[in-house]
């Protein structure tokens, strides 16, 4: 106990408690703030604000969009070999790097 606490019943115990529990003080102020900040909302950014004030945008019928714009598609009949072609060059790369001794 430290001098000048005179332990008078419960009440002497609490402060004497009170006395050690001071380094803990602002791990828990520290933590009742992250707690507190917690608790608010967060600020929209600029571009959801922007949209909010925006026009609504134009509504337009499913089948138009399930047909596509017109375009080519990236997609072709040459596309499987090409990427055959790109996955075999990858595998090969691949072993001679795992074939190679790195200095360390």
């Amino acid at each position: 106990m430290r001098p000048g606490l005179a332990k008078v019943g419960a009440l002497g115990h609490f402060w004497a408690m009170m006395s050690c529990a001071r380094p803990l003080r602002p791990a828990a102020l520290l933590l009742l703030t992250v707690l507190a900040a917690g608790c608010t909302r967060p600020p929209l950014p600029d571009s959801a604000a922007a949209a909010a004030e925006g026009p609504y945008p134009e509504l337009v019928p499913a089948g138009r969009i399930l047909v596509g714009s017109g375009e080519t598609p990236r997609i072709d009949e040459t596309s499987e070999s090409d990427l055959a072609a790109r996955a075999a060059l990858l595998r090969r790369r691949a072993e001679a790097l795992r074939a190679r001794e790195f200095d360390t």
